[in-house]
């Protein structure tokens, strides 16, 4: 799931003591410095009422039967290591990724990014053990692939002028071997992720719920609308009970069979939304939304705020051995949500929190995963009415 990387251009934005802060395409972006579970919160510019959050709660690795090893140097519990984890950021770049639009034409987006490196010396054996990560904000729409658009298994992302994508390398991570004094002859054959993602709705907090993935029919959208046009009035004729409706005659129902395909009707022409790919397949990424049908912004079946992670990861990228894990072939296990109940303060009272978590085998060098995040249908912005040049620069 790495991207093919391309030139980029430095570019310069607002940097601060306590944390970064980016603003591109009316999405704001607040980055901490310290690897957390609300390491990022993004939202509409100027909206303080709804927002997301994400960020790292932590690692663990699994032993072969699948328990959590609790071993000293082979867990990372962020939020109580975040004094001890040492980040560094980079500066703002500009840059392009190779990708299609809603028809399947090659054409590249733009986008703003900024990277983050963050040693996790301080809670895995290994000295060198770091983690990097890299959060890009796009400024159009379109689909992104990976590893590229050529490839006939490229994996595809719908990206709009405002969609966060985050690219996680863990690299140079030890995990417990039978020859390791602090792991008690446990081995660890796997590493499960738990990350923070957290919405707040109207004001108030609100979990991730896993919605279905569909396929974006365009052409029964296409056809739903042509058959819609010259009809004037949709409701004449239908004082006559006895007349029997047909597909000519039922628009309603070629709206909701396109819509069931994943296509919905904006402006006038047929768009995918969130959750659907182009060439009539599943959007390749699990979709977790954080409101209601109250939310649904634009009638796509999905509620204003999305965060997606693929059912996929790499590990290993670059060296000998690389491989793709995936859950069709069994070595992957998630994303998925799983409560777990903490404790709140010194009170004696307890709260569930959702997490959503990945499982991936044991890797040599490195894993990679991509996370993407939306704080509306639209990837969270408004585009200028005046602007017609098909891309946005930074604010």
């Amino acid at each position: 799931m790495r991207q093919l990387l391309v030139l980029v251009t430095v570019v310069t934005l607002l940097t601060l003591s306590e944390g970064t802060e980016m603003s591109v395409s009316g999405l704001g972006m607040e980055a901490n410095d310290t690897l957390g579970s609300n390491m990022f919160e993004m939202a509409k510019e100027g909206d303080e009422e709804n927002s997301i959050k994400f960020g790292f709660y932590k690692f663990v690795e699994l032993d072969t039967e699948g328990n959590p090893i609790d071993a000293e140097k082979h867990v990372c519990e962020f939020d109580k290591a975040a004094e001890a984890i040492e980040c560094t950021a980079g500066g703002v770049t500009k840059g392009e990724w190779p990708g299609l639009n809603d028809t399947g034409v090659e054409r590249n987006i733009p986008y703003s990014l900024v990277a983050r490196e963050c040693s996790l010396s301080s809670c895995n054996a290994n000295t060198e053990s770091k983690i990097i990560i890299s959060t890009y904000i796009f400024e159009d729409d379109g689909y992104i692939c990976q590893p590229d658009c050529s490839s006939d298994t490229a994996e595809q992302s719908k990206v709009f002028n405002g969609t966060a994508k985050w690219t996680i390398e863990v690299s140079d991570w030890e995990f417990c071997t039978a020859d390791s004094t602090e792991c008690n002859e446990k081995v660890g054959e796997k590493m499960k992720i738990y990350f923070n993602v957290q919405g707040k709705r109207k004001g108030k907090p609100s979990k991730p719920t896993k919605k279905e993935r569909k396929a974006f029919n365009v052409t029964a959208c296409e056809e739903e609308m042509a058959k819609g046009k010259g009809k004037g009035d949709k409701g004449k004729g239908k004082g006559d009970k006895g007349e029997e409706e047909t597909e000519e005659t039922d628009p309603t129902r070629r709206r909701r069979e396109a819509e069931e395909g994943g296509a919905k009707k904006k402006k006038g022409r047929c768009k995918p939304s969130r959750g659907t790919s182009f060439n009539g397949q599943p959007e390749d990424q699990e979709n977790f939304s954080f409101g209601g049908d109250e939310d649904d912004e634009d009638g796509d079946g999905e509620g204003a705020m999305s965060f997606r992670l693929f059912p996929s990861a790499i590990l290993d990228e670059g060296e000998v051995g690389q491989r793709i894990v995936t859950i069709e072939a069994g070595d992957f296990e998630g994303p998925s949500v799983e409560l777990l109940t903490e404790s709140v303060g010194s009170s004696g009272k307890t709260r569930e929190v959702a997490y959503v978590t990945i499982v991936v085998p044991k890797f040599t060098k490195n894993l990679w995963y991509d996370p993407t995040g939306d704080v509306s249908s639209s990837g969270g912005t408004t585009v200028p009415e005046d602007d017609t040049s098909g891309s946005y620069s930074i604010t």
